[in-house]
């Protein structure tokens, strides 16, 4: 899978096919793609998670413009940031950028949207139904059969579920047996994912501390 697919699913899956609306706040949404971003880079090598602290492993170019620039970001830190910065810096450029993509592939098109705390507010709302939904209706599919869910599969899903959004998912299962399901899929994965999604988890926790004072 290429870096930049598994942010694209997360994005299609965490907006309404319709009304091109977010099933959750812009906050958690930005902070979803930079951990699916950064999820793919520790999957392909070229990122790595220790201690909390994301750092390059692999800084060469691909050629995948969007990954490359993300990788040289973090190989050109000084020193070594956590996971909640890199989400907090990022997420508004990994929003717009991922947004983009989806609009100039056919996927998506953008209407414009009540603006909201200094926020666009622009909406997303599919353009081919089928694509826009396919990400979840495949996700729904392994999470039955779990002998065909592969690792991008398994942390498409523990994202999902760290932003609160594994109820859009549908899955036949009530959300204590599909979050049981998840964190056997965490339990699973290597040592520098769980770091990562452990970083997206004290995120979320903040975003959600700040929005409730």
């Amino acid at each position: 899978m290429a870096s930049i697919d598994l942010a694209e699913q997360f994005f299609l899956i965490g907006h309404d096919e319709f009304s091109g609306r977010p099933a959750v706040s812009n906050e958690l949404m930005e902070c979803g793609l930079v951990g699916a971003l950064f999820g793919a880079l520790v999957i392909e090598g070229r990122l790595g998670v220790k201690e909390g602290k994301v750092h390059a492993l692999d800084p060469e170019p691909t050629g995948e413009d969007l990954a490359d620039k993300l990788v040289a970001t973090v190989d050109r830190q000084s020193s070594y940031h956590r996971v909640r910065t890199w989400t907090e810096q990022l997420g508004g450029f990994a929003y717009r950028t991922i947004a983009e993509r989806l609009v100039d592939s056919g996927t998506l098109r953008r209407e414009a949207g009540r603006k909201l705390l200094g926020r666009p507010g622009e909406r997303y709302p599919a353009v081919n139904l089928y694509e826009a939904a396919r990400p979840r209706l495949k996700l729904n599919h392994v999470i039955r059969h779990r002998e065909e869910l592969d690792l991008d599969q398994a942390v498409l899903a523990a994202l999902l579920t760290a932003v609160g959004i594994e109820a859009v998912l549908g899955v036949d299962m009530n959300r204590e047996s599909l979050r049981t399901v998840i964190n056997s899929l965490l339990r699973a994965m290597p040592v520098q994912l769980q770091e990562l999604l452990t970083g997206i988890d004290e995120t979320v926790a903040s975003i959600s501390l700040t929005v409730h004072r």
